[in-house]
């Protein structure tokens, strides 16, 4: 029977088939499996018309069984008048260095998620029922157990709107990064995302309908004047989020096991030293991707127990003239 060779030492003029079919189906079968079981197992899922789309996450999923990865290679501002915002372009990279695929994304301010958001406050409500933003009295409050710290109570809050801020520039320049490279790997793996029985447009070109739009601000627990005496713990609290832009130096991961359940931490570190935690090995991709194109990283966490737990990273091109 005659087989197929795996490369060709001269070029032809005409199309031809560079691998079996069949192998090639069945390595995609394969990853469409394990992807599929990935995606359902997702709590947030990005659905429209009954059917799930990819997000960018996920896409960098599918691109890890094949060892391709993505980078930005520029951002601009572009000015259309009415409309404001950035184009980004990405290519897709395999793991000997070569651009399988590449795209352009804008992200601009006519969108509707994109141009303004709603102002939230949240006011405090009184035992007598009225409601105030000012801080009052301890004795004033009505407190509610708070779902987060067991066995302590919180003030209780009520979300108001109270007008509308513009989303900013900087929120425009990630979503546009984040749309280029989502649409570099789709446009080389596509074929395998259909397979698994899922839409190919990538998650964060469908306006409205992802999770990476700009998010209101969520309440603030109340300032230690004003929380009612509780017992002293010796555990340490979490702190309220905070967001880092720096240089990371290295990755490293770490498996164990913890009552019969098996988990992989990583650890990032910044060219400073300072050491991130996460469990999310997507996040950690994102982390490597940062070392190997020196971007900056916008780390998201939360200083803890257990030491700085990622919730969120972002990646943005360093600006001439800054020093790594």
């Amino acid at each position: 029977m005659n087989t197929l060779p795996q490369s060709y030492d001269e070029p032809r003029g005409d199309i031809q088939v560079y691998r079996r079919p069949d192998e090639v189906l069945a390595e995609a079968t394969e990853a469409a499996k394990a992807l599929h079981t990935v995606l359902a197992a997702k709590t947030k899922k990005v659905m429209m018309n009954g059917e799930q789309y990819l997000e960018f996450e996920d896409w960098q999923t599918v691109g890890r069984f094949y060892g391709i990865t993505v980078k930005v290679i520029s951002t601009e501002f572009i000015d259309y008048g009415a409309a404001q915002g950035f184009l980004a372009k990405a290519v897709a990279i395999r793991a000997d260095g070569m651009e399988v695929s590449a795209a352009e994304a804008m992200c601009l301010n006519d969108e509707e998620k994109w141009s303004a958001r709603t102002k939230y406050e949240y006011l405090y409500v009184l035992k007598d029922g009225t409601k105030q933003v000012e801080d009052p009295p301890s004795n004033m409050i009505t407190w509610v157990d708070n779902p987060n710290k067991p066995g302590k109570k919180m003030p209780l809050k009520e979300k108001v709107a109270t007008g509308e801020v513009k989303v900013p520039l900087f929120q425009l320049r990630s979503m546009a990064q984040t749309r280029a490279c989502a649409k570099a790997l789709r446009n080389v793996l596509a074929w395998v995302v259909v397979l698994a029985g899922y839409r190919p447009t990538p998650a964060e070109e469908l306006d409205g309908q992802t999770h990476d739009e700009p998010q209101a601000q969520a309440p603030q627990e109340t300032k230690a004047p004003l929380q009612e005496p509780q017992k002293k713990s010796t555990k340490k609290e979490a702190a309220g989020e905070q967001t880092v832009s720096v240089l990371i130096k290295n990755v490293e991961a770490k498996a164990g096991e913890k009552n019969g359940k098996k988990y992989t931490i990583y650890s990032i570190f910044d060219v400073a030293g300072e050491k991130y935690g996460t469990f999310d090995e997507a996040l950690a991709d994102l982390a490597r991707t940062a070392i190997h194109t020196e971007q900056i990283a916008t780390i998201t966490f939360t200083d803890g127990q257990y030491g700085k737990r990622i919730t969120a990273l972002d990646l943005t091109e360093r600006e001439p003239g800054i020093d790594g």
